[in-house]
């Protein structure tokens, strides 16, 4: 939300996503329309792969990768507010989860570029390999027989992964020297580690072959549809 005209309101700061930790203490803070909700609980696990409800598209749903599952109590009136530690900074944003054994929030480190580039330039710009994916967990990749990994669905004609010859079905596993699992995912490497332009080595596997190809990626402006 952008408030023009006003000044000298209090802001929350991000914390250090690499010092929370499971059993971390934390409170979801929310609005329902009965008025302000403060939730505490714990940071249950850390990294899972989670179904939320989609807060654009009513009745549908998003997987999203290294979520933070927490036992605070997230419902569509919480959903959209901030986590934040014992010390007020904020480790991630609380969306409400299909599930109902837990809440889940978005990791800091996967909104921080986002709100940095939003505060700059006014959009948001990720990296692209021009091609629609699908993670491979490391329970459906024992189930299939692929590696863990993220799997190609889609190409975009002439983007990076068509005209670096990857074929739809390809897994990758690698890009550079990071391995693809659930803490880092490639839609989250994309837009973290990665920029458009940049020349990457993307490992992958097709029929049981690793194999490697050079890319340059694309750039692409993510939609909530």
């Amino acid at each position: 939300i952008k408030i023009d005209k006003v000044g000298g309101l209090p802001t929350l700061g991000f914390a250090d996503p690499n010092a929370l930790v499971q059993g971390q203490r934390i409170v979801a803070v929310g609005g329902p329309v009965e008025g302000g909700a403060v939730t505490p609980g714990y940071v249950s696990a850390m990294h899972r792969v989670s179904s939320v409800r989609d807060p654009v598209n009513l009745g549908r749903t998003l997987q999203l990768s290294d979520t933070i599952q927490t036992n605070a109590v997230i419902d569509g009136g919480t959903s959209g507010g901030p986590l934040v530690n014992v010390g007020s900074q904020v480790v991630g944003v609380s969306m409400e989860s299909t599930s109902a054994v837990s809440g889940v929030g978005l990791n800091v480190a996967d909104i921080q570029d986002d709100v940095q580039q939003i505060l700059q330039t006014g959009q948001v710009v990720v990296s692209s390999l021009g091609a629609t994916t699908a993670d491979v967990t490391s329970d459906s990749a024992v189930l299939s027989g692929v590696p863990e990994g993220s799997r190609l669905v889609a190409l975009d004609k002439g983007g990076p992964a068509a005209t670096g010859g990857l074929k739809v079905g390809d897994v990758i596993t690698q890009l550079d020297d990071v391995k693809l699992d659930a803490a880092h995912p490639l839609s989250l490497l994309l837009r973290s580690r990665f920029h458009a332009n940049q020349r990457v080595t993307v490992t992958y596997s097709r029929d049981g072959v690793s194999t490697q190809a050079e890319l340059t990626l694309t750039s692409q402006h993510p939609t909530c549809a």
